[in-house]
């Protein structure tokens, strides 16, 4: 019972260290950038950053849903979008997000954890 019992407080603190380290690891490395014909060759899951034109705006109660162009383009949608992110959406053509690529059936598609308003020249590049 003894060994038992201090197996499970080692695996306990291993977890929770890994947790931490994964933690500390995502705010210290920055998403990959990446532009949006480079995101189609990329590998499903990844984090990454990239910049772009909205065209189609679509919103729901839960969603924002829009087609993100940058000579190539992609669809992406953001769930739960914070008021500041629908403004964001709405205002500004030219956005900076970060999020990961997933497959909507075969098609790829951009996960959006964050929407940043970027003046039009910051657009490109």
């Amino acid at each position: 019972m003894q060994l038992k019992l201090g197996t499970e407080k080692i695996a306990l603190a291993v977890s929770i260290t890994g947790i931490i380290c994964l933690f500390f690891a995502q705010n210290f490395f920055p998403a990959e950038r990446l532009a949006i014909g480079e995101i189609e060759k990329a590998k499903a899951g990844i984090s990454f950053e990239t910049k772009g034109r909205i065209n189609n705006l679509g919103e729901t109660e839960k969603t924002l849903s829009f087609e993100l162009y940058d000579g190539n383009k992609i669809f992406a949608i953001k769930f739960n979008p914070t008021a500041e992110e629908r403004k964001t959406a709405r205002e500004n053509k030219f956005v900076k997000i970060t999020g990961k690529k997933e497959f909507n059936g075969k098609k790829p598609e951009i996960v959006i954890e964050k929407i940043i308003p970027l003046e039009p020249g910051q657009g490109q590049g």
